[in-house]
């Protein structure tokens, strides 16, 4: 690869995908404030309180069904556990067991949830006293169980789209439910059934956005159930499960603690604070959502390929912390603005509360970001020790804090736990044999101009919500804008970094033109592609309607993508690159296939010239095709008819 080639392909599918989780978590984001804006204005604040212990309770649940099957089973399908927390593993997959051993995990999970509710029954009355201290709601708690259940196979089915690398369809997935929670939650609300309308219509509302997720990802499961995948599923998961309930714990339990201490009034402000303060988580997620999935992709293996892993490494660093800190510069910024949405009696605590809360998931971030930039033996189960330390620290500081300062205790302790674990990871991280290349000096100058254009939007108090939120804005990209200025972004990034918005600005990162180059192709070559590309036949289709064997098919359509990229000769797994290009089942069994590749000693970054140009062609319209109705000699195709 010549110039930046490698760091343009992968920078456009990052920025990309990174665009749209970014976009959709936002638009998620914004529905949630209508979400907040309705609740708050139809329910008493006492009720809106009682609700968010409701919702605790259920997203307790849908942890406790997926507990173990959803990461088990995302693992054995994608190689990847689901969870933005933990990284994974790499380890071979077979492409003939994915549909099986998705179905499995998807029965396993209902199953699962099932029992849950059917546990949870007899003791509905003594848990509803537990959870909102009133037990004649056991109602409530069972309607909340039923949300939990429907919510895990919604979680598991829509992590499907995230790794088959479809960000629109995952960002869509994610919306749906909100959306249609919002409708039944009005219907219910307005005729006067309170919380118990509140949460029954959340109920349908995941319910409905289940039945349209498992729609989207029908191709990759086949409804069926092996006792033998589901223990395999429940194994690979395991390991996960202390990881994820010490983390789950911090990031959810803060609302349950307070609740021991302050009456359901005073835990509404610290729930709608959390709506907000999830612009920052989101930004982070929206990171690791689409990193994780592109790591498996044939352009992150040439870019490592090119530059090695330490480099990546620190480059992971620096960005995800601009990210997050232009996110903190503008939520901090437009705190006051967004104290409005709420009605009044909540705008006291508002100011102060988001960015507090916004701090506690920015350091969950540094915890998840040191972990997956180390690289020492093991680090997996320290990590899991790193979690369990957090959680340790959160509970002290919660018993310590929320009695003497309430809301703010709360969000403290959160901010106290996380960081605990990330001082940990850098710790351990630090002393092995491969630290962490943290860009330091690149780092310090990041906070300092966040804490620069932070306290320069604070003092520009301008009247007018609208006013301070253009400000905000203003301030972030302000920031943004210095960091280029004064060489926070390396200055070695920069050129590729343009490179890959001009790019974007075409809309594509090809190399070729694809008119020119078709025209310029052995006829024979352009009708085995045009059967593949334009008419969309299967590999194994073209070999029986040519007569050939399939394997001689595979090679020549690699050869004739070759010739368009106008690479030389050939290698000895060109008839396996063919079937992994060509292949048209579930993209679930095509990543499958590629890490088949790579073990068998495949050059990644040969790979993805091809995957490169297969891509343009794809794009390009069908009378672009050169030389229609030519007939092909010495075996090769005929024009399909």
């Amino acid at each position: 690869m010549s110039g930046h080639r490698a760091e343009v392909v992968f920078g456009v599918r990052l920025a990309r995908h990174l665009g749209v989780y970014v976009i959709g978590s936002f638009l998620v984001l914004i529905i949630s404030f209508v979400n907040v804006i309705v609740l708050t204005r139809l329910l008493p604040r006492a009720e809106f309180g009682a609700l968010s212990l409701l919702i605790f309770w259920s997203s307790l649940l849908m942890l406790l069904f997926n507990l173990g099957s959803m990461q088990g089973t995302l693992r054995s399908v994608f190689g990847s556990t689901g969870d933005d927390d933990v990284e994974d593993d790499a380890e071979e997959i077979d492409p003939e067991q994915v549909k099986e051993t998705m179905g499995t995990g998807l029965v396993l999970t209902s199953f699962i949830g099932l029992a849950g509710i059917a546990a949870i029954l007899p003791f509905s009355s003594t848990i509803s006293g537990w959870v909102i201290g009133d037990p004649s709601h056991g109602d409530w708690i069972v309607l909340a169980a039923v949300t939990g259940a429907f919510g895990a196979l919604l979680r598991l089915s829509s992590n499907v789209l995230r790794f088959e690398r479809r960000p629109g369809a995952f960002v869509f997935s994610n919306a749906i439910r909100p959306l249609l929670i919002l409708g039944p939650v009005i219907v219910l609300l307005e005729t006067d059934h309170g919380v118990g309308g509140a949460i029954l219509g959340t109920a349908i509302g995941t319910g409905l956005a289940l039945l349209v997720v498992l729609a989207m990802t029908r191709k990759t499961y086949t409804i069926a159930f092996s006792a033998e995948t589901g223990r395999k599923i429940l194994r690979k998961g395991a390991g996960i499960v202390p990881i994820v309930i010490s983390l789950w714990i911090v990031q959810n339990v803060d609302m349950f603690v307070l609740s021991r201490y302050v009456p359901h009034s005073d835990i509404a402000p610290y729930r709608v604070a959390a709506q907000f303060g999830l612009a920052v988580t989101y930004s982070t997620h929206a990171f690791f959502r689409a990193w994780q999935p592109l790591r498996r992709t044939t352009s992150f293996a040439a870019v490592a390929e090119r530059h090695g892993q330490d480099a990546l490494r620190g480059a992971m660093v620096t960005y995800f912390a601009l990210l997050c800190l232009t996110m903190m510069v503008g939520l901090t910024v437009a705190a006051d603005t967004f104290a409005l949405v709420a009605p009044p009696s909540y705008s006291n605590l508002l100011p102060v509360l988001i960015p507090l809360v916004a701090a506690g998931f920015f350091t969950h971030g540094a915890l998840v970001l040191i972990y997956r930039a180390s690289e020492f033996p093991r680090k997996r189960h320290y990590y899991a020790g790193a979690s369990m330390l957090s959680a340790a620290a959160f509970f002290a500081g919660a018993l310590i804090l929320v009695p003497k300062w309430h809301t703010v205790g709360a969000a403290l302790a959160v901010i106290l736990g996380f960081v605990v674990g990330a001082a940990t990871m850098f710790f351990l991280s630090q002393r092995a044999k491969k630290p962490i290349p943290f860009q330091y000096r690149n780092l310090a100058g990041a906070f300092a101009l966040a804490a620069l254009c932070t306290v320069g939007g604070r003092m520009l108090d301008l009247p007018g919500g609208l006013l301070q939120f253009f400000v905000a804005t203003a301030a972030a990209l302000l920031f943004v804008a210095l960091c280029i200025a004064t060489g926070v972004v390396p200055r070695g990034h920069q050129a590729p970094l343009g490179a890959v918005i001009r790019s974007l600005a075409r809309l594509r990162a090809g190399h070729i033109e694809p008119e020119q180059a078709l025209a310029q192709l052995d006829p024979g070559d352009r009708e085995i592609l045009r059967l593949a590309v334009v008419h969309r036949l299967t590999p194994a289709q073209i070999a029986e309607q040519l007569g050939r064997p399939l394997a001689e098919v595979h090679a020549q359509l690699v050869a004739a993508l070759r010739r368009l990229a106008s690479e030389q000769g050939q290698t000895e797994h060109d008839s396996r690159i063919g079937h992994y290009l060509f292949y048209r089942e579930s993209i679930a069994q095509q990543d499958a296939l590629r890490d088949k590749l790579w073990s068998a000693g495949a050059q990644p970054s040969d790979v993805r010239e091809l995957e490169a140009t297969l891509e343009v062609l794809d794009r390009t319209p069908a009378d672009a095709w050169q030389g229609e109705g030519e007939g092909a000699s010495n075996g090769h195709p005929e024009k399909r008819r």
